[in-house]
């Protein structure tokens, strides 16, 4: 790239300055990075040795390992996460190894050494009691998932496998049971997600309650009597809940999801929500069990129990009313409060629908709010 010549006070040349992408200041470099795959990043960062050393902190803020990695880091066979400890910020474990989560303490031997780590993601098919031995002060944010197609550590770790082959997990794993007193050595999370849990814990077993969490996701799990959602909130601190269902969920048609949605916005202990989404990713007509209609709505944006609402998501569920998309409006101007609609739901009027007129009225009427709205025809069985 040409230098760009410089006068000086006194009709002084200056030297010429060649402009390149490792001289731009860092908040510009970091907003060209955010425009790039991570192909491109990798790409660029095998050009040199200048390049590469500006791109570690964006190619390896987000790291993946396997236990046996993890294992070998905990020995000192290998020291990759060591080196890089001040830019790694989220570190995933691939792969399920229910030995390592009760018997190998991978946050002593292994993540202590990561002070900026905050986000941590555990590929676990065990219930939540191995973390009651566990701590932690520097991670926030706390997924716990299951993922079968991943290679297993345990086969590389056997003696006889000398030529370290992996298999892939079973599939079938019994129930995952989670309860919340189970993270009281994790004192500064603040966001969790959990994947086919079934939640269970008795709320006045708690005498003192550490946790602050402000963003709660659920995929795929499900809770029975006496435990409601609301005891995830005993700090009143919970800013964010979502509820998100996959291809195959039955909770959604049992009585305990049913009492919930029937009783969301009117019962208390969720005061402090400000963002609510309600996903359901099977498009089914069988499986469509929550009917999106004018008293849902009103409840939750009129009733005493979700006071702070400014954000609704509404994805996959059905909407049976013909005339209610004529009220809709009406119902919003209700929640002058609400600032975010996102609709993306099916209909068996979804082809007659215009969308464009009803988010036009949206505009005009409300425009204090953003809405996103999407009405898919409701496929027959």
């Amino acid at each position: 790239m040409k230098g760009i010549k410089h006068s000086g006070r006194r009709g002084q040349s200056l030297p010429k300055r060649a402009l390149a992408l490792s001289t731009l200041p860092n908040d510009v470099i970091h907003i060209i990075f955010t425009h790039l795959t991570i192909q491109d990043l990798q790409n660029l960062s095998v050009l040199n040795r200048e390049y590469r050393e500006l791109l570690v902190p964006h190619l390896l803020s987000r790291v993946k390992a396997q236990w046996y990695k993890l294992i070998d880091e905990s020995e000192g066979t290998t020291s990759v996460l060591k080196k890089y400890k001040y830019v790694i910020h989220q570190l995933r474990i691939i792969d399920s190894f229910p030995y390592g989560d009760w018997q190998i303490d991978i946050f002593q031997d292994v993540l202590y050494q990561l002070p900026k780590l905050q986000h941590l993601l555990i590929n676990t098919v065990s219930s939540s009691g191995w973390l009651r031995y566990r701590a932690n002060q520097t991670i926030t944010k706390l997924t716990l998932y299951s993922e079968a197609n991943v290679n297993d550590t345990q086969s590389r770790l056997q003696p006889h496998n000398k030529d370290n082959v992996t298999r892939k997990l079973n599939t079938y794993h019994p129930l995952q049971m989670f309860n919340v007193e189970h993270l009281e050595n994790f004192k500064m999370l603040q966001h969790l997600e959990l994947e086919g849990y079934h939640i269970s814990w008795d709320p006045g077993s708690i005498r003192i309650p550490v946790l602050t969490l402000t963003s709660l996701t659920l995929v795929d799990c499900q809770w029975n009597y006496p435990f409601e959602l609301k005891h995830f909130n005993y700090n009143n601190t919970l800013e964010h809940l979502s509820l998100q269902f996959k291809n195959g969920s039955t909770f959604e048609h049992s009585e305990r999801f049913r009492d919930f949605i029937l009783n969301l916005g009117e019962s208390g202990g969720l005061e402090s929500i400000a963002s609510l989404e309600l996903i359901h990713n099977d498009v089914k007509a069988e499986t469509h069990h929550l009917n999106v209609d004018e008293t849902f709505l009103k409840r939750i944006l009129s009733g005493k129990g979700l006071p702070n609402l400014r954000r609704l998501v509404l994805r996959g569920w059905r909407v049976n009313c013909a005339f209610y998309w004529h009220r809709l409006v009406e119902i919003l101007q209700s929640k002058q409060e609400l600032t975010a609609l996102d609709f993306d739901v099916v209909s068996s009027f979804g082809s007659g629908i215009n969308t464009g007129v009803v988010k036009e009225w949206c505009r005009e009427m409300c425009p204090w709010m953003k809405v996103c709205l999407n009405v898919r025809e409701l496929q027959k069985a």
